[in-house]
């Protein structure tokens, strides 16, 4: 087991890491992501304060530890949903309308980290700590904190629950 990081992030709200799976860990790493990677953020600042969408300083740190990763996890023998392509990168996911619209249902600050299950679906962290995802179908809990966010997304471990159905943005 290994741990995600020993930033600040750890400690902060519900984005205490718990260790990830060894397996998670080797895809992590073979699509190019290290605890010590840092990419820059000021492209998706931007882009976040030209959209008019939330971002705070957990997503922050998580864009400059993720930012521009690309993950295909292999279908795990355990899985109990088939996962898809995992994208961080916000900018390409280009939901605006959409996060816009779920944070004002939600009534809580939402910011897109990037597209998850192939484009299906974005990753969204709220201002809680909460990983989300939005699609057509609605809202769902992917988990708490970031390091069962990854084993559901990539080792497909436990499926997200629907929080909320498209019918009820409307």
């Amino acid at each position: 087991m290994s741990l995600i990081s020993n930033s600040n992030i750890n400690k902060k709200k519900n984005m205490n890491i718990n260790p990830i799976s060894e397996y998670v860990g080797e895809i992590l790493r073979s699509a190019g992501w290290s605890v010590d990677r840092k990419v820059s953020t000021d492209l998706y600042q931007s882009y976040f304060r030209r959209e008019g969408m939330s971002y705070f300083p957990d997503a922050i740190e998580i864009l400059e530890n993720f930012g521009g990763l690309k993950v295909n996890p292999p279908l795990n023998p355990d899985r109990v949903y088939a996962t898809g392509e995992i994208e961080f990168d916000p900018i390409m996911a280009d939901w605006t309308t959409e996060v816009i619209a779920w944070e004002k249902k939600m009534e809580e600050p939402l910011c897109c980290l990037g597209s998850i299950w192939g484009d299906n679906a974005l990753l969204v962290l709220s201002e809680k700590g909460v990983f989300y995802s939005l699609s057509e179908v609605g809202v769902h809990n992917i988990a708490d904190n970031l390091a069962d966010a990854l084993e559901v997304l990539i080792a497909a471990t436990s499926k997200p629950s629907q929080v909320y159905k498209i019918e009820d943005l409307f």
